[in-house]
């Protein structure tokens, strides 16, 4: 007998330590999905979305769990993260409908009933109403749903021309082409409208990719070194991984930019040394246009191709205005040269006579003028070049503090060297305008002069200073 009572007394107590593991158990699991609800909650309510029955679940739940019934707890807990997914899908599909909407819009068809019922769903679903947003919102997509058919069926059409005319060449459009047409068989043609946006993107990737990887070939056969390309090229398949298309296409605009111009300065610095030579051997050439040749060739070295083909456009006018300058007084030279001084008076001396007679008369007025655009036109050069250097000792700075490339004595002698031309210039800058301040005055004196001799031609120097005036101020 006494034995029995121990067996009872020790399966007893055995079902009251079983039922106590149970309860420590059941409390921490419903602690912990309180503790998930909870943070749930705060990420809806950081992305703006309505909480409110979330709230009151949390509550429901917390109350629970205090009068130890911890199952119906872990229950209501469960319901409340659930209904927080519903409230996150929600949204997306509200999203989408917009989406659609917008491009429904632009296809031309009348979506004004629609939004109507759409801002209805939306007034809903920021009420924390979600089950008569979710019904407004149905309502909204089974309206859309023909006219959303009938559109994927004719775009899809154009996907099925463009493979048929470019083959199955390209593993980007091969994927694309299967995905949209999985979207269309399985009747999701809110997602194929909305995918088929990438369309125009995705083919003008592909006539990129052809250009770029064209362009990667020439100048290896070149020799032309474009370390940058594998960086880009590493960026452009990371977005199209990402799906994110537009970005792809931006990245590999910019690339077969770069790698067109890579080209081009490839043959025209060759082009710039020939013409430079050739001036030098007219005695035209002057000294900064070695100066500009080098940078040019340095900036083409370190890859900045962009900035090599600014310096090297500004160096080919430069060349321009020299020959232009040289090429009154190289006629002159090479007639007298070729005929003889004798000859060419005789068969010019009357061009000659009125030459000399308008040179003295005026003399004075055209050595005003002449004198002024050229410190004008000097001064816009200098200027030209400072910003030139500005934007070369920034870039100094960017590859040296940032990139980390090249050394610091290189560094430090290319920004002094750069720093000390900018300084030369703004000196010669501040003295260019203090003597168009000077010549200024004296057009003005001359001016006068002329309304009291010859009003017409004040008139017209009056407009052409007005005019460059104006230009100046633009």
């Amino acid at each position: 007998m006494a034995t029995n009572k121990t067996i009872i007394l020790c399966i007893l107590l055995l079902i009251l330590i079983a039922t106590s593991t149970v309860a420590i158990v059941d409390s921490a699991t419903a602690q912990k999905s309180i503790d998930k609800a909870d943070e749930k909650i705060t990420e809806l309510q950081k992305n703006g979305l309505p909480t409110l029955p979330l709230i009151d679940l949390l509550g429901l739940a917390r109350r629970q769990y205090n009068n130890s019934e911890y199952n119906t707890s872990y229950n209501t807990s469960t319901a409340l993260l659930t209904q927080a997914d519903e409230i996150e899908e929600l949204q997306k599909e509200l999203l989408s409908t917009t989406e659609i909407l917008k491009i429904l819009s632009g296809y031309g068809e009348d979506t004004t009933s629609l939004e109507i019922s759409l801002l209805f769903a939306k007034s809903d679903f920021e009420a924390a109403n979600i089950r008569l947003s979710q019904d407004q919102l149905s309502k909204v997509k089974k309206s859309i749903e023909k006219v959303s058919k009938n559109y994927s069926l004719t775009f899809f059409f154009e996907i099925e021309e463009y493979k048929n005319i470019r083959g199955n060449e390209s593993e980007l459009f091969n994927n694309y082409y299967k995905s949209q047409k999985d979207l269309l068989d399985n009747n999701e043609y809110y997602e194929f409208l909305i995918g088929f946006q990438d369309f125009e993107s995705i083919k003008e990737i592909i006539s990129l990719d052809q250009k770029v990887q064209s362009n990667l070939e020439l100048i290896e056969k070149k020799g032309i070194s474009f370390n940058r390309s594998n960086d880009m090229i590493r960026i452009y398949e990371e977005y199209l991984l990402e799906k994110d298309y537009q970005s792809a296409s931006s990245i590999l605009t910019e690339l077969n930019s770069l790698l067109e111009t890579a080209i081009f300065l490839d043959e025209e610095i060759l082009n710039l040394r020939e013409e430079i030579d050739r001036l030098k051997e007219l005695g035209i050439a002057k000294n900064y246009t070695e100066i500009q040749y080098d940078k040019i060739l340095k900036e083409y070295e370190f890859e900045n191709y962009l900035l090599a083909k600014t310096l090297l456009e500004q160096a080919k006018q430069d060349l321009i205005e020299l020959e232009k300058e040289d090429i009154i007084f190289a006629g002159i030279k090479k007639a007298s040269l070729k005929k003889g001084f004798k000859d060419f008076f005789l068969e010019n001396w009357l061009f000659l006579l009125i030459f000399i007679v308008i040179i003295s008369a005026g003399y004075y007025p055209a050595k005003i003028f002449i004198y002024l655009e050229y410190y004008k036109s000097s001064v816009s050069k200098a200027n030209n070049e400072k910003d030139v250097l500005e934007k070369l000792q920034t870039q100094l700075q960017n590859q040296y503090f940032i990139s980390h490339e090249g050394d610091k004595k290189s560094y430090k002698t290319d920004f002094s060297d750069y720093e000390k031309r900018r300084i030369e210039l703004i000196d010669r800058i501040t003295f260019l305008n203090f003597k168009i301040k000077q010549y200024d005055k004296k057009v003005e004196k001359i001016i006068v002069f002329l309304s009291k001799y010859a009003p017409f031609l004040a008139k017209i120097i009056m407009r052409l200073r007005t005019k460059e005036e104006t230009e100046l101020k633009k």
